[in-house]
């Protein structure tokens, strides 16, 4: 995606030289919308539920009109929206992703669209979760956990945060300093590993992520 511009970037066709609001909107015009409501949310402007609403109703705008209302509240948070992230928007088949391992080994790798929550439970086995080459559908991540007698590795793309609320009891978590950089998102590791661990490795992306699927 083009690199938004400061202000004229955001839709707003009540500033002169904007576009009609009744103006279709494009692709290029929710995503940066997007783009803000994912920065504003980040820096505690919105909440988990005002951030998913207006997110889906950008998703579903039709016109620059309907685009609008979802950032007029955010002036500062346009000012500074950054480009390098784009937000999928979620789909209902996503749901909360589940990882289950047990006396065995799961990975999920290449392009896959990240749902907002995580479960994970490995048993006597070890999961993978690679998102170097998946789309985020949400500014913050939630990989809720359960490490007994097995191992959770996360792989993130440079850049992105990672806070870790793991408790270990006869295990460990590994989480190297990813850099994390503004607008980026973040991982939030919770649970608890018991004669287990948990490992989390930043590295470059591969390729581009997958292009957010449209509703």
């Amino acid at each position: 995606m083009t690199a938004p511009g400061p202000w004229p970037a955001v839709p707003d066709p009540y500033r002169p030289g904007q576009p009609s609001p009744s103006l279709r909107a494009s692709d290029a015009d929710r995503d940066v919308v997007a783009g803000v409501l994912a920065q504003a949310y980040a820096e505690g402007r919105l909440t988990v539920d005002e951030h998913a609403d207006r997110l889906s109703a950008a998703m579903n705008a039709k016109t620059v009109g309907d685009l609008v209302p979802l950032t007029q509240d955010l002036a500062v948070a346009r000012a500074s929206a950054p480009a390098s992230w784009t937000f999928g928007a979620p789909r209902p088949s996503d749901g909360n992703g589940f990882a289950l391992s047990i006396f065995g080994g799961t990975s999920r790798k290449g392009q896959w669209f990240i749902p907002a929550q995580i479960m994970s439970l490995t048993l006597f086995g070890g999961t993978e979760l690679d998102m170097r080459d998946a789309t985020f559908t949400s500014p913050v991540i939630d990989i809720d956990l359960a490490c007994l007698f097995g191992g959770l590795t996360v792989i993130v793309p440079e850049g992105v945060r990672v806070e870790n609320q793991v408790i270990s009891i006869f295990g460990g978590s590994d989480v190297k300093d990813a850099s994390p950089v503004p607008g980026a998102p973040t991982v939030r590791l919770r649970g608890m590993c018991l004669f287990g661990g948990v490992s989390v490795k930043a590295k470059p992306r591969r390729t581009p992520p997958a292009q957010p699927e449209r509703r």
